[in-house]
């Protein structure tokens, strides 16, 4: 299709993006559509994306780059990934990524994720020096005062 036919296939999907997909309503009467369905299946997702990018720039978490933090030891509502052995750690926050979607894990948009950086000593005890880093979502950190 040319420039002409895809601008107007993403005009159409706008007009039927709701809540980060396409209605079944629209979906079932551009089904006669293939062409045309395929292009508003991709000009809706490049929609979404936009809009997921326009999230992770607008909202920013309650940390900056420097700011002494600890993980939760448990939070129930919380990325079950965050591993058990950095619980109760104090680190630091050496990266602020913000808002990120993962439209291939969940819906919708997790808190805003931090890389933080804790010594090594302190997490696995022992003498090294060295600091280890992890990417960590907002809702499993606190402020350290």
């Amino acid at each position: 299709m040319g420039p002409r036919e895809t601008e107007a296939a993403r005009l159409l999907a706008q007009l039927f993006f709701v809540g980060g997909k396409i209605t079944t309503e629209t979906q079932s009467s551009l089904s006669q559509y293939q062409s045309l369905r395929v292009l508003c299946a991709s000009a809706v997702n490049k929609a979404a994306a936009d809009k997921r990018v326009e999230d992770m720039e607008t909202k920013h978490g309650s940390f900056k780059v420097g700011d002494p933090v600890a993980v939760k030891q448990e939070n129930p509502h919380g990325n079950p990934r965050t591993p058990k052995y950095i619980r109760g750690k104090a680190g630091v926050v050496v990266e602020v990524h913000g808002v990120i979607s993962n439209l291939n894990d969940h819906r919708g948009l997790y808190p805003p994720l931090y890389t933080v950086a804790f010594n090594v000593k302190e997490v696995f005890g022992g003498a090294s020096p060295d600091k280890i880093r992890m990417d960590l979502h907002e809702d499993w950190l606190e402020p350290v005062r």
